[in-house]
């Protein structure tokens, strides 16, 4: 369930490289303001946006939701709460 958004991601992110860039915004070359400038685009409107950024949405959009759903299951399982351990004074 976990490899089809990641799998997607990689498939979108190789298209934009071949999409030209129109940027509505600036860009940062500070890679944490680029990264705030990722998840801002995440929530940002779609009738705002070129159609560059919108597929940059969409590919951050999956790879999040396939982050999710990949970490989710394997912390149940390694910390133990999917497995229905308790502690020894519970």
């Amino acid at each position: 369930m976990w490899a089809s958004p990641l799998a997607y991601s990689s498939w979108s992110f190789w298209q934009l490289r071949g999409m030209t860039v129109e940027r509505s915004r600036p860009r940062s070359r500070n890679p944490l303001v680029r990264g705030y400038q990722l998840l801002a685009l995440v929530s940002a409107d779609l009738d705002e946006l070129t159609p560059y950024e919108k597929r940059l949405q969409l590919t951050v959009q999956s790879f999040l939701l396939g982050a999710i759903v990949l970490v989710g299951p394997t912390y149940l399982v390694v910390s133990g709460h999917g497995r229905g351990v308790t502690t020894p004074n519970g």
